[in-house]
């Protein structure tokens, strides 16, 4: 009989620093500068990640963590700092911001 562990879950995120435009965050009011995230999830075999199968960008903010998931041209926006919320904006991002009272 055989083992054959397989897995699909495997997350790295990598800060690829930030947008370029110092913003109010619409979570913290905070004037600050976002951060751009790629997060990518890996195909593993035995626990040894082979190769991505999911890549998504996130914005985030460094003093409250509030993520919003971006696309398309908005990750090309971003990469060249022009970039720019609206407060409307929903929460995309898997975990939720933690509140500071």
């Amino acid at each position: 009989m055989s083992l054959i562990i397989i897995g699909f879950d495997k997350q790295t995120s990598k800060d690829l620093g930030e947008t370029g435009v110092e913003q109010q965050c619409v979570w913290c009011s905070n004037s600050v500068f976002y951060h751009l995230i790629l997060i990518r999830t890996w195909f593993s075999y035995f626990f040894i990640p082979l190769f991505v199968y999911r890549r998504e960008y996130h914005i985030k903010c460094p003093s409250c963590s509030f993520g919003i998931k971006i696309r398309g041209n908005e990750i090309k926006a971003a990469k060249r700092g022009e970039l720019s919320l609206r407060a409307n904006t929903p929460v995309r991002s898997n975990e939720e911001p933690k509140k500071t009272d």
